[in-house]
């Protein structure tokens, strides 16, 4: 199963949330930060990272804005409640943002399910 491409009726749901613009090079959530929203890649390109105990800067992937479930940020870590991020996302070249609380990013997966299995196959094929 690819990354899902959301439906025009999803799109317009997140995007209705409100915007963050980040340059180039911005740390968008660090690691070990508690997540507390979810953030949707609406234009650019990010990287997820981490740092090892030695500061090597170890980069996982880079994600381009594509309007999938690809483009959600930190989504599995707010689905487990409590969790922090294991990495660090920053942006490539700058990018926007959509920032969807925790809860309603819960129930939006709830009326969702296609966009759940899309985030699962994503985790279970790193």
């Amino acid at each position: 199963m690819p990354d899902i491409t959301l439906t025009t009726e999803q799109t317009d749901f997140i995007r209705s949330f409100p915007k963050k613009i980040y340059g180039k090079g911005e740390t968008i959530i660090c690691q070990g930060d508690k997540i507390e929203n979810v953030y949707f890649l609406s234009k650019g390109d990010c990287s997820r990272k981490i740092f090892t105990d030695s500061g090597e800067e170890v980069v996982y992937d880079r994600r381009t804005a594509n309007n999938s479930s690809n483009d959600f940020i930190a989504a599995i870590y707010s689905y487990i409640i409590e969790k922090k991020s294991s990495f660090t996302y920053s942006t490539e070249n700058g990018c926007e943002l959509n920032v969807i609380p925790q809860k309603t990013f819960m129930d939006f997966l709830s009326g969702n399910p296609e966009i759940m299995h899309g985030l699962l196959f994503r985790i279970c094929n790193r």
